[in-house]
């Protein structure tokens, strides 16, 4: 069981709101490691938050933590995680934002120094209070890792985002490119 307090620099803010809240959560899980090809961990549980001002309702519900790698062969390894979170808002009314998100995550080594990888995830963001806002989000993306040396290495992704919303002006579609160098001793 893990218990935190989060604490504003203000006592109110813009809409006259107390935001500050405790959080209680409890997660159940076990690590995994079976026959050395499927390892991680995973854990599944229950979150509350509770806001000190009483016009702001908790957020609360299952959550999910951790990752599973399974090494299909020497070459291919899947990622599968899952992640949840209670984040803070600034919208009247709204207490804060209960996000989940799933992916799965396949990388393939084609030689020892290129390294090409295919991905995917869903995820939603429920907004507790006067917004009732529910916002899907869905992702693909590709990527090649090129190794120069132990040291250094060259990766570019192309990922595709789209976001659909229960209220008119959330959703959206975004196409990223992203080429990054890095450097590591």
């Amino acid at each position: 069981m893990q218990e935190d307090e989060r604490i504003h620099d203000l006592q109110f803010d813009r809409n006259g709101e107390q935001r500050d809240s405790v959080g209680t959560t409890a997660t159940l899980g076990s690590a995994v490691d079976l026959f050395g090809s499927l390892t991680g961990e995973m854990g599944v549980g229950y979150t509350d938050r509770h806001y000190q001002d009483p016009t702001l309702p908790n957020v609360s519900g299952v959550i999910a933590n951790g990752a599973l790698i399974w090494q299909a062969t020497a070459l291919t390894t899947a990622k599968f995680s899952a992640s949840s979170q209670v984040y803070e808002t600034i919208l009247a009314g709204t207490s804060g934002t209960l996000t989940r998100d799933l992916t799965l995550q396949i990388d393939h080594a084609f030689l020892r120094w290129l390294i090409g990888s295919v991905s995917a995830g869903y995820g939603t963001d429920d907004y507790v209070g006067a917004a009732d806002i529910l916002n899907r989000r869905y992702f693909v993306s590709g990527g090649l890792t090129y190794k120069f040396n132990r040291d250094i290495q060259l990766k570019g992704d192309v990922r595709e985002d789209w976001q659909t919303s229960n209220q008119p002006g959330f959703a959206y579609t975004a196409t990223s490119f992203l080429l990054g160098l890095r450097l590591q001793r």
